[in-house]
């Protein structure tokens, strides 16, 4: 029986779309693979299930701990897997992550939470060496109720970074953010050490986060006075659009704002009472002045802008770490460099027009 022209080209047409699918499918690392999932704990997720991940049912134990279990299947060509974590943080408890691979087990992270008892966001980075032959991850909290808001998964890919302080890992996030070491190994990070650039020291001034809303001092002893300054900080708790005022030594220096993350950033929410609201750390930087800070003894603290009321509203919690000082000294108010730091070329600066009236 022979087909009509018009049935036959339409079969040819459907047989090469089925062996250019096949082709294509054989490329795909895993079936159904999925770069990332994130999984809301609120409500339903809009996102299907990648066969990559798959939550465990549990055994009720005893004791009054939340937990929540995952098994994770290796991905080929991939670089290591990212989980971030949304949460609430509860005094004085923890939220641990234990990864279990075989008769293996380890402990991911000892406790999330930083001390600051506020909603916070934190990632940890399986290592494709755990990720080998698959695995579980169990996440346990200190109550009943984990506190999670959202969990999101995304497999990585090694790429070359040129900045020396983020090549130790070589890995960027989905947004494009270069991931550093200290901040997704589940670790409490260690106050680093001041780093020098020919005349610019870069100097830390806090060693762990904490709270900032009923006003606290932060003092700096410089040797010399710099020619420059400017300062950085991760705030945690700022509602949108609110920003906090710096004072050096007593007098106002200016007003600045935290940076408004990627929407993709899994840390926006609306509140309760409708008002934009973020989870986790935002970075804020501001110039100080030129002769606020003085050689010898500084102090550096914050405070909320004034609303214009009679009456200010109580403050609401805030929290800051990793409070930095970038200080320029210049040839005038050098400041003495350590053994170790390069010294900056003598340059000659000629006027403009000197050479003309020779």
């Amino acid at each position: 029986m022979e087909m009509e022209p018009g049935i036959h080209l339409e079969v040819m047409k459907l047989l090469i779309i089925l062996a250019l699918t096949a082709v294509i499918t054989q490329g795909i690392p895993a079936t159904g693979f999925s770069q990332s999932w994130t999984q809301d704990l609120d409500a339903p997720s809009l996102m299907p299930q990648p066969e990559w991940v798959k939550p465990l049912v549990l055994e009720v134990e005893p004791v009054s701990l939340g937990r929540v279990a995952y098994e994770i299947l290796p991905v080929p060509h991939t670089s290591g897997l990212l989980v971030t974590f949304v949460f609430d943080e509860v005094e004085e408890g923890f939220l641990r992550v234990f990864w279990k691979s075989g008769e293996s087990t380890k402990t991911l992270s000892g406790n999330l939470y930083e001390g600051i008892t506020l909603p916070n966001q934190r990632s940890l980075l399986i290592s494709q060496e755990l990720l080998s032959n698959g695995g579980i991850m169990t996440v346990q909290a200190s109550g009943k109720n984990l506190g999670i808001h959202q969990i999101r998964w995304e497999w990585l890919n090694q790429v070359p970074v040129l900045s020396p302080l983020v090549q130790e890992i070589g890995l960027l996030d989905r947004l494009g953010i270069p991931l550093m070491k200290s901040e997704v190994n589940g670790e409490f990070p260690t106050v680093p050490e001041d780093l020098w650039e020919n005349r610019i020291v870069t100097a830390q001034i806090t060693e762990k986060p904490q709270r900032i809303e009923e006003g606290v001092e932060f003092s700096v002893e410089l040797d010399a006075t710099p020619s420059m300054a400017r300062l950085e900080s991760k705030f945690n708790g700022l509602d949108s659009g609110k920003g906090q005022v710096l004072w050096v030594n007593g007098k106002k220096a200016g007003l600045f704002y935290p940076e408004s993350p990627d929407l993709r950033d899994l840390g926006y929410w609306i509140k309760p009472d409708g008002n934009l609201g973020y989870r986790g750390w935002r970075k804020m930087s501001v110039d100080i002045p030129r002769g606020l800070l003085q050689a010898g003894l500084n102090t550096i603290q914050f405070s909320f802008e004034e609303s214009g009321k009679t009456e200010e509203p109580v403050p609401p919690p805030v929290a800051l770490k990793e409070l930095k000082l970038q200080l320029n000294f210049s040839l005038e108010n050098t400041k003495p460099q350590p053994e170790k730091a390069p010294e900056s070329p003598e340059v000659e600066l000629v006027p403009e027009g000197a050479i003309d009236q020779q």
